[in-house]
């Protein structure tokens, strides 16, 4: 949430510095020109991008900041009434996901009283998960899949008309400790990069996801993933 607040304010006075000297009440600086010639250039501005790589282009990357900020209010709202984890969460709202599953991981060894680099983190897919996995489990909703369909709960070939991504089933993730056996047997299941953007430049984590016994290899190979956005 401040993350989301400095960048909006950051965002905000820059833009009403630019304004300004448009209008001809204020001087015109070299941070003013440098942020005005850049979106000119039709360029995220760098102090912006510093704090959120998002989309490349100004407007898309403006809509996406407020976007993200009015979505992490409206969760900031459920904290305040006590119900953190009670509806699904969505990484995509998030500037950075990483924090919020590390929260996540803190939370879980202090509640359960383990060593934190003595959990795991595990998941299970679509309304069949388990309940009892995990001092905390959370359910995430967003996840978009490239590479290969979930379909019937299990990875199968995507088909030469399908999307460059298709949308996953809510994912119930929960840490756990390392000796306590993961609710997917990896003998049916195969262990896939969850990236925050489609560029694949930032792993987030690994998630695993079912499909046929001895498949592992394939979806590997093909380079399967799944994504927190598919912006």
């Amino acid at each position: 949430a401040e993350v989301a607040h400095g960048v909006v304010l950051m965002v905000n006075a820059a833009l009403e510095a630019v304004n300004r000297v448009l209008r001809g009440t204020d001087l015109l600086t070299v941070p003013v020109r440098n942020i005005a010639t850049t979106l000119a250039a039709g360029i995220v501005p760098e102090p912006w991008s510093d704090k959120w790589e998002g989309p490349e282009s100004p407007p898309i990357w403006l809509q996406a900041v407020v976007k993200k900020k009015l979505a992490i209010d409206q969760w900031l709202e459920t904290v305040e009434r006590g119900e953190t984890l009670s509806s699904p969460v969505y990484p995509n709202s998030m500037f950075n996901p990483s924090v919020f599953l590390n929260a996540l991981r803190q939370q879980t060894a202090r509640q359960s009283k383990v060593a934190v680099d003595e959990l795991k983190l595990v998941c299970q897919w679509g309304d069949s998960a388990r309940s009892g996995v995990g001092a905390l489990p959370c359910t995430i909703s967003g996840f978009v899949l490239q590479g290969a369909l979930a379909s019937s709960g299990t990875l199968s070939e995507a088909k030469p008309d399908t999307p460059t991504v298709v949308p996953l089933p809510n994912c119930t993730v929960s840490y756990i400790p390392q000796n306590q056996d993961d609710p997917l047997p990896s003998s049916s299941s195969v262990v896939l990069p969850v990236y925050e953007g489609l560029d694949r430049s930032k792993l987030l984590t690994q998630l695993s996801m079912p499909c046929r016994p001895d498949e592992q290899d394939k979806w590997i190979m093909c380079g399967a993933a799944i994504f927190v956005s598919a912006e």
